[in-house]
């Protein structure tokens, strides 16, 4: 009987160690090494709670992503991984292997607790030129809230995961895990309250904001919290979205020479609610000129109504003049 907890013992540990050896291999250039030493001591403590299956080499195929991790397998590519992808090559395989865990589906047995981007490389491997590679798993028995908390510590230090991509993982995993006790998932999972309502807060914000920022790749925390506070009280809000559309109109139509940068983008965003609250813009009125070339007619449109007035000394006959109002009422009507 004693065996057992000391093969849990033995397997915790190992995996910590793996871990931390696995960072040279995988981890993005700019990790913290003091974040990447917490991350593997704190998964050393889950793993102990964790029924060890050994390492098994199988066809990525039989494996699915997982919805509770932060990384979005979808958006992933090659330029995301091709510094995995060049030290699988020319280590000749994969090796710290993927937490995975079973399923009920017989065509994809598996699902990916930890290892999307080694899952990806693999796949792109095997689709040019290195069929041979297998995908090297290590298949746990976790329950679901397990695993998002086993995948959100295992990606903790990577900086390569966005702002965005790691709050729609909150925002999922409060409503599916923990009934929306934002205390209690904070405790769980061993991050501040402040800093799970600022993740929550990102994964609210409106797309069209995220869009004009740039997509999921640019956006930030801090981009989230100007906007909120820059919305109150909320009827400025509806401002600051046309000109986050203006902002993605631009970029398409390429009348800005591209995407507007997102430090530009929120600046403009945020400016917008100041001019909410100030009041509309002073229209300037439009004057139209006569045959002649003297003006004519002068005409602006506000808020309570249209106001055309008729100059003096233009030189406009009557029949001139009755065109030009009409043309004004037409295009203002």
């Amino acid at each position: 009987m004693a065996k057992e907890p000391a093969k849990k013992r033995a397997f915790a540990a190992d995996l910590g160690r793996r871990v931390l050896e696995a960072v040279d291999q995988e981890e993005p250039q700019g990790a913290s090494r003091t974040e990447i030493a917490r991350r593997g001591t704190t998964l050393t403590k889950l793993a102990s709670d964790i029924e060890y299956t050994q390492n098994q080499w199988i066809d990525p195929s039989l494996c699915r992503p997982s919805p509770v991790n932060a990384r979005d397998y979808a958006a992933l590519t090659y330029e995301d991984c091709v510094d995995l992808i060049e030290t699988l090559k020319s280590e000749g395989r994969q090796r710290t292997p993927a937490i995975v865990r079973p399923t009920d589906d017989p065509e994809q047995p598996y699902e990916i607790v930890a290892g999307l981007r080694r899952h990806w490389s693999i796949c792109w491997l095997r689709a040019n030129s290195y069929p041979d590679f297998k995908y090297l798993i290590n298949i746990q028995k976790l329950d679901d809230e397990a695993a998002f908390r086993f995948s959100d510590l295992e990606n903790r230090a990577r900086t390569d995961i966005t702002d965005l991509e790691r709050a729609r993982s909150y925002r999922a995993a409060l409503d599916r895990y923990y009934d929306g006790d934002q205390g209690r998932m904070a405790e769980r999972i061993g991050i501040s309250r402040r800093n799970l309502v600022r993740y929550i807060q990102l994964a609210d914000l409106d797309p069209v904001f995220v869009e004009a920022l740039g997509g999921h790749r640019q956006v930030r925390l801090n981009h989230a919290e100007e906007i909120i506070k820059a919305a109150k009280p909320f009827a400025r809000l509806e401002p600051m979205k046309a000109e986050a559309a203006a902002i993605i109109d631009e970029a398409r139509s390429g009348a800005g020479q591209g995407a507007v940068p997102a430090s530009d983008a929120i600046k403009r965003i945020v400016k917008a609610s100041t001019e909410s609250k100030r009041g509309p813009k002073k229209v300037e009125p439009v004057t139209l000129n006569s045959a002649a070339g003297q003006p004519m007619v002068k005409f602006s449109k506000a808020r309570s109504g249209l106001t055309i007035t008729v100059l003096p000394k233009s030189g406009a006959n009557l029949d001139e003049l009755k065109v030009a109002v009409l043309r004004i009422l037409d295009e203002a009507l």
